[in-house]
């Protein structure tokens, strides 16, 4: 791993305050089926900041000490996140006289990542709680060890896919209460086509209150934007696969208005779903 590390630091006159250290790897075209671009061993004190999942990265972060507010959700030593895709930018902040420790991995999307997450976890955007995630501390300390010292690219893949399965492991011992479990076979049953909130609340057995809680507490979202996410997630599938009419593919993610369909790819990616295609095609960066 040819790589390098930057030490960055900002001090506020709210006394806020962050301290990182970058491990970034140079050697992106690697042979390796799962490839580390950077490491990140970050601290808040009172720090507040605003980031968005570029659309070929993934993340994967571990809090050490303190606790973070992320978006509505507070995370607590222990627990642990992973987000193939956010398509819109998620407000994180240390809480208020608490110094915040956190572990950040960004991860190149390759197909072969892709692959293992979809059929890993249920969701673009996984929060796994602090009593389940004692042994990845310990695989973040060993990747950390490597992207310090150069370590060996395929070590590193392993240790990667040693880490999705850690999680996997972590998430069905965790499991999902069954309204939550009830409620994502529902969707699972219906495919892509159009579901509201109330009729998966109906058939998970809560109230649409309770259903977005359990959305945002164990998913990271609302029912509405997994069920988006979900959709966004088989479009891009469709528009990389081949030449299928953008129409068509709205139908086959459910929208019965093409319109609709371009406007949510927008809202979440940037970029029409035409120019998400271009880029594929060319080999652009996708954002």
């Amino acid at each position: 791993m040819k790589n390098f590390t930057i030490r960055h630091f900002e001090q506020h006159k709210n006394q806020s305050s962050v301290r990182e250290t970058f491990y970034i790897n140079r050697n992106l075209n690697s042979p390796a089926v799962l490839r580390l671009q950077f490491f990140i061993d970050s601290e808040w004190d009172n720090y507040a900041g605003t980031r968005k999942i570029s659309e070929d990265t993934a993340f994967i972060g571990l809090i050490l000490s303190g606790r973070q507010l992320r978006g509505e959700e507070i995370l607590y030593p222990g627990d642990a996140v992973l987000e193939r895709h956010r398509g819109t930018p998620l407000a994180s902040r240390s809480l208020p006289g608490e110094k915040l420790h956190r572990l950040v991995l960004i991860i190149s999307r390759t197909p072969a990542f892709d692959v293992l997450c979809r059929t890993m976890f249920s969701g673009e955007s996984m929060v796994f709680r602090q009593t389940q995630t004692g042994p990845v501390r310990q695989i973040f300390a060993e990747i950390e060890q490597l992207a310090a010292t150069d370590g060996d690219e395929q070590e590193l893949s392993g240790l990667l896919f040693k880490l999705l399965e850690a999680l996997h492991r972590c998430q069905a011992a965790f499991g999902y209460p069954p309204p939550l479990e009830n409620a994502l076979q529902y969707i699972r049953n219906r495919g892509y086509q159009p579901v509201n909130r109330s009729e998966i609340a109906q058939a998970s057995g809560v109230s649409d209150r309770q259903l977005n809680h359990l959305f945002r507490r164990y998913l990271g979202c609302s029912p509405g934007q997994y069920l988006i996410s979900r959709r966004m997630a088989y479009a891009r599938e469709l528009l990389a696969a081949g030449r299928l009419p953008v129409k068509d593919i709205a139908g086959l993610c459910g929208y019965r208005n093409g319109e609709y369909f371009i406007r949510d790819f927008r809202n979440h990616h940037g970029c029409t779903p035409g120019k998400y295609r271009s880029k594929t095609e060319t080999g652009a960066p996708l954002i």
